[in-house]
């Protein structure tokens, strides 16, 4: 990993990302606390999830985050991947949550790739403005599930990302990462802007029970 993470940072594409992260942070004034990492994948057995791993730690480090306050979960994560992200310092929970992970403090969710069912998850346990206040989300390009995506698929598997699209805040990250090309792409920095999300007493809050059902993982 530690030729990972030097690779990283010496090529052309991280030095465009410092400006993408700048920009990132004079649009959004809220500074995280802790990190959570969903669906990053093997780091020990896949190349692309050791780059966003090397990215992961430089962001703990850019927000002075401490590595025990990242968690970091997949469950396609073997014994030598816990090992090794406990040994460095990261926290692996042991429980499958399915992304529902409730934000009660300024949370780096760092997602990238992970299956749109769980950004609705995501969204669906944070579900008012408080919670969606501390949401900054590292992920897919989630307009593009809006704009690009089957619509039929968006409606069962992301009701949610379809309601918050309108009222989140992008900055892309760099195309063409050199060394590793499924690692970033159509990969963003997000946040919701909360001066435009609807009132409290507005329908947008109400959560179909029915799309709920829907967007339940078959056991």
């Amino acid at each position: 990993m530690a030729e990972v993470e030097r690779a990283l940072e010496k090529g052309d594409w991280y030095q465009a990302f410092l400006g993408v992260l700048e920009t990132f942070e004079s649009q959004c004034t809220i500074k995280p606390t802790r990190v959570l990492c969903l669906g990053l994948g093997s780091p020990t057995d896949w190349s692309p999830a050791q780059y966003q791993l090397a990215l992961l730690m430089r962001l703990c480090q850019h927000f002075n985050i401490p590595l025990e306050r990242a968690e970091v979960f997949d469950p396609v994560f073997t014994e030598e991947d816990e090992d090794y992200l406990r040994s460095v310092g990261l926290t692996v929970p042991s429980e499958d949550k399915d992304a529902r992970y409730e934000l009660l403090e300024p949370t780096l969710v760092y997602m990238p790739h992970c299956d749109l069912i769980y950004y609705n998850y995501l969204l669906e346990e944070n579900w008012s403005a408080e919670r969606l206040g501390n949401l900054l989300m590292l992920g897919n390009n989630l307009e593009d599930y809006v704009t690009m995506g089957p619509m039929k698929r968006l409606r069962v598997k992301g009701p949610l990302v379809e309601k918050i699209v309108p009222y989140i805040n992008a900055t892309s990250f760099p195309p063409k990462f050199e060394l590793e090309s499924g690692a970033f792409n159509d990969t963003q920095f997000q946040f919701v802007k909360l001066s435009e999300l609807p009132s409290k007493g507005d329908d947008f809050w109400k959560l179909d029970a029915r799309e709920t059902e829907r967007t339940a993982i078959p056991a």
